[in-house]
């Protein structure tokens, strides 16, 4: 072991014999809370079982979707027989890191140096930057029993050492979401492709799953490479939705529109402004609250352009922008908000559509990908919208109906439960036990 993370009275050499012994010599100590007792034997040995080490490949760098999952799976060595070891180009910030080291003293965090320089150029390679990720699986399989990745799995790898578990958030899709006018994926997109075509090829035995996020990313999944589909399952991922339902049954509510997104261009936050000059002239008193992170290096062009076009709709005292939020601040938005509305289309899953919904808010999503399909269940516990006209309509009909609001409310409410972090832990678990 390279890093000590408790006070115990053995040594690094002496922790890695008692593991290839798989006994302690000392009947009451438990060597790094690292191992359980499942008997005793002649004198003073006890027999163990060793925790299963879980490597976390992943990016402790910001809190988006990736890193909710992160911190779901890492707080299961706390619930389940794991030890978690985080690999990352990327080291996590003092609050994370202290949050991950309050849930569980035992998680271990490890640099991937060698690489790091690549990957802080990884928004300007595309899907290039996948093809790090069999050099990162060989070398963290030597150290660990299980290799979860949900940093950068969209390359399917079939062909690890050990068992081996992608979450995929979204593969890249040569046929759905590639640009080919770009020069540089002219050559990146058949290069990915030829790589693809190896990493996919099953063998015998082979110990790999590929955990799909939402069905709709599990339907690219399997449509670009359809030779995986026994390999695919959905798990939805964790949602805190607890510190939401409290304020679920907060009533009167204001005339407020909230929509939680990052300032991208391909979340066309623009579809909201122009839905929005719509619902004004039927609603006078409507508002919109876009609440969005500045991750990409483009963020702040793309914010002074929204505001801009804010300008000449006229729409200044409609619609505001909170860039960063702090959590009580969205949490607070939330509480008062009729709608929570998504306009990113194609969507893989969306967190914060289920936060909303717990929060007491009407979703309101395009009518295609995860959001649609397995949030809002095609319209069971929300609303899809079509164009901006359709968008606009729904929206009106719920800031003006109260009976209809509230019934629509209550189901979303309902529906919000389904995406816990328990229901989460649950699952992946038992995609893990059932690799031993």
């Amino acid at each position: 072991m390279s890093q000590r993370l408790c006070n115990s009275a053995f040594s690094d050499e002496k922790f890695k014999s008692v593991l290839n012994r798989g006994y302690v010599e000392t009947p009451s100590q438990n060597v790094f809370g690292l191992v359980d007792h499942i008997g005793h034997s002649e004198g003073n040995i006890i027999q163990v079982s060793r925790r299963i080490r879980i490597g976390l490949l992943t990016s402790m760098y910001s809190r988006s979707g990736i890193e909710h999952v992160a911190i779901a799976i890492a707080n299961m060595s706390s619930t389940h027989p794991y030890q978690m070891n985080i690999f990352s180009a990327y080291p996590p910030d003092d609050s994370l890191r202290a949050e991950l080291l309050r849930r569980n003293q035992l998680t271990r965090f490890h640099p991937l140096i060698y690489n790091r320089f690549i990957r802080t150029f990884q928004q300007y390679i595309g899907p290039g930057r996948y093809l790090l990720d069999p050099f990162d699986i060989k070398r963290i399989q030597r150290m660990v029993d299980v290799v979860i990745n949900i940093h950068s799995a969209q390359l399917p790898i079939t062909r690890a050492d050990k068992p081996y578990v992608a979450y995929i958030h979204f593969p890249f899709s040569l046929k759905l979401f590639s640009f080919p006018d770009r020069w540089y994926n002219k050559i990146q997109t058949p290069l990915f492709q030829l790589i693809s075509n190896v990493t996919a090829r099953k063998k015998d035995g082979c110990k790999c799953r590929f955990v799909c996020n939402s069905n709709f990313t599990k339907s690219v999944f399997i449509e670009s490479w359809p030779e995986l589909y026994d390999l695919a399952i959905v798990i939805h991922p964790p949602v805190n939705v607890y510190q939401y339902l409290r304020f679920s049954s907060k009533e009167p509510r204001s005339n407020t529109i909230v929509a939680i997104t990052g300032f991208e261009r391909s979340k066309r936050i623009d579809i909201a402004i122009s839905a929005m000059e719509l619902i004004k002239k039927e609603f006078p008193t409507a508002k919109l609250v876009i609440i969005g992170s500045m991750r990409s290096p483009f963020s702040r062009k793309i914010l002074t352009e929204l505001k801009t076009m804010v300008a000449k709709k006229r729409l200044e005292n409609n619609v505001s922008f909170l860039p960063n939020a702090k959590d009580p601040d969205k949490t607070s938005i939330l509480a008062s908000a009729k709608v929570l509305l998504h306009p990113t289309p194609y969507e893989h899953f969306g967190i914060s559509i289920a936060e909303g919904m717990a929060s007491g808010c009407v979703p309101v999503v395009p009518r295609n990908g995860g959001p649609y399909l397995d949030v809002i269940d095609k319209d069971r516990y929300g609303l899809s919208f079509t164009d901006k006209y359709d968008l606009a309509d729904k929206v009106v009909r719920v800031l003006t109906n109260d009976q209809y609001r509230i019934a629509l409310k209550e189901k979303a409410i309902q529906r919000s439960l389904y995406f816990t972090s328990e229901i989460f832990e649950e699952k992946l678990a038992k995609v893990i036990d059932d690799f031993f």
